[in-house]
């Protein structure tokens, strides 16, 4: 019976993660060179694939923490979009150490895709961990 209290508040936050995953997806599409979705769809290109899905489950990680240890929906915004900007940044600095990331991720280079995927999912739970530490800090 207890789920059923929590129903809105469940509905709520998950609709939240939904509409800021969609809004990351947007940006990070965006902000890339190399349009994924267009590079998958049309190229079958599975380094894209890969690439964009490591920034995906980056960035889902660190939301799913944020679920669960969120104060209320202005936390969960507020380190939401912290998680954006982190993958964002991640994103360019693995660009800034291989340069030649854009091109290769359209050759189909799937070394790449991995490194820039994994860097992701580093990130992602990077976030989780000093989300977590920082909860835990202010509210022993």
């Amino acid at each position: 019976m207890d789920y059923f209290i929590n129903l809105p508040n469940i509905s709520l936050y998950y609709g939240s993660a939904i509409l800021i995953f969609l809004i990351f997806i947007g940006i990070y599409a965006c902000i890339t060179p190399y349009r994924e979705l267009i590079e998958i769809r049309n190229n079958r290109n599975a380094a894209a694939a890969v690439a964009l899905s490591g920034g995906m489950i980056g960035f889902s990680l660190p939301v799913v923490s944020l679920i669960a240890n969120s104060a209320n929906l202005i936390d969960f915004f507020a380190w939401g979009t912290m998680t954006s900007v982190v993958q964002i940044v991640t994103f360019f600095l693995v660009a800034i150490v291989f340069r030649d990331n854009q091109e290769r991720i359209k050759e189909c280079d799937i070394i790449i895709a991995v490194i820039l995927a994994s860097s992701s999912i580093f990130a992602g739970i990077f976030v989780c961990g000093l989300h977590d530490l920082l909860s835990f800090a202010l509210n022993p």
